[in-house]
């Protein structure tokens, strides 16, 4: 807040009406203010804050994992304040903010004995408030943080899930809903896959939403048949090789170790590259990528061609097979390093 003291008196955005000789400015946050009848919050200009009673007022202050704090809430002995505006419901006395910190963005849940809320209104349907969630404990209820250390779309308590269906970030409403049938005790937030944002030991869900399973068949077909867009395999004098089209340009790699008389590359029941290749002899997984110069092709160890099959193919959940082992990705760096993991 911009101000002057002249006299010992507030002369710059002193709130009209306010007593210039009780006036405050709070030494936590600089948007809180008071006199000896009421206090102020200041955004774009003092507003009074409704009911609020300046001998019982105080600030709750929170802690970013940067050492700063910050003080959107508020409270006095009958009412709690989110930025200043009154929080229907709220009990001051088991009010607590949901912490602070994740990827530098404040919280915005808060909860007390009875209700959870989202930037101060009661989690509900319509996100109004007006028609609260049921069924909700707010004892054990947690925000969901994804890999990124920043607050999801997903919250849960010992009995429900539930979704943020509109948090949009423009300052819309944000209705949530009660993902039926979700098992709260193994339900968790997943990064890094296309087709689904969270799962629990029954089912994927994308947006709040079960997702179905979709029953995929893999199968080895020569080289020379692969149709695709992206990759493609070209005999040389040297040897053969795996391109990569890009738009601007040919990535171009000689496939190591593989004989191109027997090379049986796999793909799934639509006819998509799995990106596993064998020989006779070998297995091998390739892929395009900037950390190891544009083309990637490793040959599998300890991997038997005869029985190795695939299980899943999505990029960091990789899954694989044959008579001896168990394959995945072991390591995670603009790309997968896939070997035996059991």
């Amino acid at each position: 807040m911009d101000y002057t003291i002249v006299n010992n008196r507030v002369e710059t955005n002193q709130p009209q009406g306010a007593d210039p000789s009780a006036f405050q400015i709070s030494t936590i946050d600089w948007q809180y203010s008071k006199d000896i009848n009421n206090v102020y919050y200041y955004l774009t200009e003092p507003t009074l804050m409704l009911g609020a009673d300046p001998k019982s007022f105080f600030l709750i202050s929170q802690q970013y994992k940067d050492g700063s704090s910050i003080a959107i809430y508020s409270k006095d002995n009958l009412h709690v304040y989110f930025q200043g505006l009154l929080i229907v419901g709220a009990d001051p006395a088991s009010f607590i903010p949901l912490g602070t910190g994740f990827g530098g963005v404040t919280n915005p849940y808060s909860k007390d004995s009875r209700y959870v809320f989202y930037d101060g209104i009661i989690l509900s349907s319509d996100g109004l408030g007006k028609n609260p969630l049921t069924g909700i404990d707010s004892s054990t209820f947690e925000p969901l943080i994804d890999t990124n250390g920043e607050i999801s779309l997903y919250a849960k308590d010992s009995k429900q899930v539930y979704f943020n269906a509109w948090d949009h970030g423009d300052g819309a409403p944000n209705p949530f809903q009660v993902i039926q049938n979700a098992d709260p005790l193994t339900f968790q937030v997943v990064s890094g896959q296309s087709i689904y944002d969270a799962q629990d030991k029954n089912h994927k869900y994308l947006q709040g939403q079960i997702v179905q399973p979709v029953s995929r068949t893999f199968k080895w077909i020569p080289f020379t048949l692969v149709n695709d867009s992206f990759y493609k395999f070209v005999e040389k004098s040297d040897g053969l090789h795996l391109q990569a089209t890009l738009p601007s340009h040919t990535l171009d790699r000689l496939f190591p170790e593989a004989s191109s008389s027997n090379l049986l590359i796999n793909v799934d029941s639509d006819g998509k590259l799995t990106q596993f290749a064998k020989d006779n002899s070998h297995v091998f997984y390739f892929e395009e990528g900037d950390a190891y110069g544009g083309l990637l092709i490793q040959t599998i160890l300890g991997a038997d061609p005869a029985t190795f099959e695939i299980l899943n193919d999505e990029l960091f959940n990789i899954s694989a097979k044959d008579k001896n082992h168990s394959y995945g990705c072991l390591e995670e760096y603009d790309g997968c390093n896939v070997g035996i993991v059991q």
